[in-house]
């Protein structure tokens, strides 16, 4: 069956970390609805400063569109599973609301330290003034803020337990895990 207005807000899909009406996909639909002409036009979805700067430097290439794994983490548009799952997008729930196409989401980038997303363009250094020289330089996608405040607030590393509490235009309290170390919740 379709999506629906209702079924969003209520969450009643399968998504992690829905936020209801404040959630990506509710914004995704609200576009589809109201400026559909404009959504049709576009070849992929940025969602973040991040990503769009990285897509900008690679001189709008398509292949440059990526997004993080924290950063997807805070849109709502993730396939719920379980913690030590590896993330990837909701594409079929996505999938159910007229006008909304999951094609448009960047693939999700994997690793510790993924490769370049492309280089600086001739185009994207002409347009910002930067120095030729720059042309062809490797371009790595970022983060978010979530992701760059933990390796800020705790260090690449840090062992287990370290916390912090973050109060900005969001907030949160976070605490960092080590790789294979199960949340209380787990079995």
């Amino acid at each position: 069956e379709d999506g629906d207005a209702d079924s969003v807000a209520t969450g009643s899909f399968p998504l992690s970390n829905f936020k209801g009406a404040a959630a990506c996909l509710c914004k995704w639909l609200w576009l589809a609805r109201h400026d559909a002409e404009t959504l049709a036009e576009a070849e992929t979805l940025l969602l973040g400063a991040h990503s769009f700067l990285a897509y900008a430097l690679c001189g709008g290439d398509r292949s440059a569109a990526a997004c993080d794994p924290t950063t997807a983490s805070t849109t709502g548009l993730l396939a719920a599973g379980p913690p030590s799952s590896a993330a990837r997008w909701a594409m079929e729930a996505c999938g159910l609301f007229p006008g909304v196409d999951p094609a448009l989401l960047p693939p999700l980038l994997r690793g510790f330290a993924p490769p370049p997303v492309g280089e600086v363009s001739g185009k994207a250094a002409e347009t910002l003034r930067l120095p030729r020289n720059l042309e062809g330089v490797p371009v790595f996608h970022g983060v978010g803020d979530l992701a760059s405040t933990t390796v800020g607030a705790v260090g690449v590393g840090a062992a287990g337990g370290a916390s912090y509490a973050y109060c900005g235009t969001s907030g949160w309290v976070a605490r960092v895990r080590t790789r294979g170390e199960r949340l209380e919740t787990e079995t």
